[in-house]
């Protein structure tokens, strides 16, 4: 079974206003983003709507913004695996995006090229 919460264009305005990063929808994206997408999971996912205007929005500036004590929600995994990854500071793609809530427990204690692996599991390359 799975949970999926959604957020909307609204409420990722003001959480991420209230974090200091900069994030607008337009008219015509608030009323696109107003349906959520279904998500066939098996776990707990957590999706949420880009706007175009997407500049500020970075994996990098989120975890500087948000940090990774999971105590304090939102919150990233920090793993180092991830940490100079050029696609750290690459504007999210606008649209909706579902994350994972959870640690997938095969990743805990991988080393730092992990992500590789997954690629041939997954068919996800580099790219996507």
């Amino acid at each position: 079974m799975s949970l999926t919460i959604s957020i909307t264009p609204e409420e990722l305005e003001r959480a991420l206003r209230k974090a200091g990063i900069p994030c607008n929808f337009t008219a015509e994206e608030h009323r696109v983003f107003s349906t959520t997408p279904l998500v066939n999971a098996n776990q707990r996912v957590f999706s949420y709507p880009v706007p175009e205007d997407n500049s500020s929005l970075t994996l990098s500036t989120l975890k500087h913004r948000f940090g990774s004590n999971s105590a304090r929600q939102p919150s990233f995994f920090d793993h180092p695996w991830y940490a100079n990854e050029e696609f750290m500071n690459v504007p999210v793609a606008p649209g909706w995006h579902v994350l994972w809530m959870d640690v997938l427990p095969e990743s805990i204690s991988q080393p730092p090229d992990y992500i590789r692996s997954l690629v041939d599991q997954t068919g996800i390359t580099d790219s996507d």
